[in-house]
């Protein structure tokens, strides 16, 4: 009921002519339509459905939010039906005296949900009852470690760890195995910290790979990688950038330098290709609004809304071009929801 009155003093509103107020309720409604879009598509879907919930109680007869909190529901209740599932079988396990399984399963509940009703009690129950077999995997560890068998006996602390995660011997265990296997890494690391200092992110990568198919643990090298990876991205992503320059494809070159400019402060000449870019994208200002309002008059509210962010990338302070994406935005968004 509460939310039907919502929405007849909306309409009661924008009928009595108090434009101003209404338009600061649509926009309230669309801004909290969009956060929850964001939210969906990242699979947070708590807070996907808050947003939802928000835009209902705005306006009851928004489809499309409506539309998204049925989906957001349903993924919800179904989710919790699955954690549900797997702490019975959890408990199911545990009854027939089957901790290790019983334990795989209440771990599995603890990473979902770690408050889900009494998970982290019945994993320590299942631990304690596995004590035995914490010990026998860390006696089979220190049996491989002496025959210099590290990555098995690795694996083997890792098992033991899921039975004591804070033992004293599996830290101390896995201390050591690191410590021989960076031994054995040490060359290559060494190459490839020089390839790196030298930007010769390739080479680099290349030494790296064999570091951690010796060492697949190790955390500074596999750090490193993915900055490696990430230069040379960015190298590709500057160069094209470049050659769009070059051919005089500017627009999409600005818009490339300006992904590298925002994820790198300051690399290689992209603040001297923005500033050129810039002088060069002003004269285009005109044509990018003007084919923005052909479309707007056309009811092509996508295609304007293109448009001007095309002259917004240029200056993002266009009045004309924000005032006008607004109204597309809005007109966009009650044609979507009808």
């Amino acid at each position: 009921m509460k939310k039907y009155i919502i929405f007849i003093q909306i309409f009661l509103i924008f009928s009595s002519g108090c434009s101003l107020v209404y338009k600061h309720v649509i926009n309230k409604r669309n801004e909290k339509y969009r956060e929850g879009i964001r939210f969906y598509n990242r699979k947070d879907y708590k807070k996907a459905k808050d947003r939802f919930d928000t835009v209902v109680s705005i306006d009851p007869e928004y489809k499309r939010a409506k539309y998204y909190l049925r989906k957001t529901d349903n993924y919800l209740r179904r989710k919790k039906q699955r954690i549900n599932k797997i702490y019975n079988r959890g408990l199911y396990y545990k009854k027939r005296k089957k901790y290790e399984t019983a334990l795989n399963n209440f771990l599995i509940v603890e990473k979902v949900d770690p408050g889900f009703k009494d998970v982290n009690s019945q994993i320590e129950q299942c631990r304690e009852k596995l004590t035995g077999r914490y010990k026998w995997r860390i006696s089979a560890a220190k049996k491989l470690y002496k025959k210099g068998k590290y990555i098995d006996a690795y694996e083997y602390c890792k098992r033991a760890r899921k039975y004591k995660p804070e033992g004293y011997e599996v830290k101390s265990l896995i201390e050591k195995i690191n410590d021989k296997l960076g031994i054995k890494t040490k060359k290559y690391r060494k190459r490839a910290d020089y390839f790196y200092s030298k930007s010769r992110y390739k080479k680099a990568v290349e030494n790296l790979k064999i570091v951690l198919k010796i060492h697949p643990w190790d955390r500074g090298s596999r750090k490193i990688l993915a900055d490696c990876n990430r230069k040379i991205e960015f190298n590709e992503k500057y160069n094209s950038a470049v050659k769009n320059y070059k051919k005089k494809k500017y627009y999409l070159a600005y818009i490339q330098f300006s992904y590298i400019k925002k994820r790198e402060e300051s690399y290689k000449a992209t603040d001297r290709y923005l500033d050129k870019l810039k002088k060069i994208l002003v004269k285009y200002i005109g044509r990018y609004y003007n084919r923005g309002m052909s479309y707007y008059e056309k009811d092509k509210f996508k295609a304007a809304i293109n448009e001007w962010n095309k002259v917004l990338m240029i200056n993002p302070n266009h009045s004309k071009a924000l005032k006008y994406k607004r109204r597309a935005q809005e007109k966009l968004e009650i044609k979507e929801s009808l």
